[in-house]
């Protein structure tokens, strides 16, 4: 009964930044306790004075609900308290927009419990409201709830992609260890997830260079099938046919010269491996030897049979 009735005292202070500038109002610039309790309400209250209506408390219940949630924050321990207090502190809260400032309440905020859910389950608030025969009835009927006294918030993508990856990573290691295999990997072989490993950047090109190569030869093939009968069957010459014909290529000449020269470039620029259009003469077995002695032998004008070559040094 204590730990109920403690957690709803706690509880009053349902938004993160609200429970942060609270406990912060008890102490001041340098570190020492404010005991005058009207200056801890002042305090609290200053950091939300664009939001007034919001955070707008009374000093008999700043003061019956503050020790309360002291006493969570002297309880709590670990790295995860100073995140928490980073998160949630007035910086913070003078870093969000007015329209994200708008969206944040002293108690039921919808807006800590969808976009900083990460944050709020880490508060050691300790209840005995779900102990029941049906827990989940429980937890569906103050969800109804919060939301018909709430307004709506739209989760932002990033607090989607922040909630998501927090439970994969919560499932994946005992998942692995159990298995053997990311639970990732496991989730494409299941047909109902649809989901599929991610593409590598080679497969997405050998993708699209395959897709270019059907679509060509299937153009090429319809146009091998009707161009004699679209050349004879105007009065077209042999030679517009023709221009005609390169016209409809998919590279031209001048695009073909160009991007030639581009590869020149990169070649002598070392970035590029030089293309060859002949063989490594040193992975080829033949006479080398033989045939450079009687190429250097050869006279000024000497007609070279390539044939004969051929059929003696190789």
């Amino acid at each position: 009964m204590r730990e109920n009735i403690a957690a709803v005292m706690a509880g009053f202070f349902n938004c993160g930044f609200a429970r942060v500038a609270a406990r912060n109002s008890v102490y001041d610039e340098n570190g020492k306790v404010i005991y005058d309790k009207g200056t801890r309400l002042q305090r609290f209250l200053s950091t939300f004075s664009e939001n007034k209506e919001a955070f707008a408390v009374s000093q008999n219940t700043f003061d019956k609900r503050l020790p309360v949630l002291l006493k969570n924050f002297k309880k709590w321990r670990g790295e995860s308290k100073s995140k928490y207090l980073d998160h949630f502190s007035s910086s913070a809260w003078k870093s969000l927009s007015a329209l994200k400032r708008g969206l944040h309440s002293i108690s039921n905020c919808r807006e800590c419990h969808v976009n900083h859910l990460l944050f709020q389950t880490q508060f050691p608030l300790k209840t005995n409201r779900l102990k029941g025969a049906d827990p989940v009835a429980t937890c569906t009927k103050e969800t109804g709830n919060l939301r018909k006294t709430t307004k709506t918030v739209k989760p932002s993508k990033k607090a989607i992609q922040d909630t998501a990856k927090s439970i994969y990573f919560k499932i994946n290691e005992p998942f692995k260890n159990l298995y053997n295999i990311n639970l990732a990997d496991a989730l494409t072989k299941v047909p109902e997830t649809g989901l599929t490993h991610a593409k590598t950047k080679v497969q997405k090109q050998k993708e699209r260079r395959e897709s270019a190569r059907r679509f060509k030869n299937s153009a090429e093939e319809q146009w091998s099938k009707v161009d004699c009968d679209t050349m004879l069957g105007t009065r077209q010459s042999f030679k517009q046919r023709d221009l005609q014909r390169k016209s409809l290529y998919f590279e031209s000449h001048g695009e073909a010269k160009l991007r030639t020269r581009k590869r020149k470039a990169l070649e002598e620029a070392g970035l590029r491996k030089k293309k060859r259009h002949s063989p490594d003469p040193s992975s080829l077995d033949f006479d080398k030897d033989g045939l450079l002695q009687e190429v250097n032998a050869m006279k000024e004008g000497d007609k070279v049979r390539n044939y004969k070559l051929k059929n003696i040094y190789i």
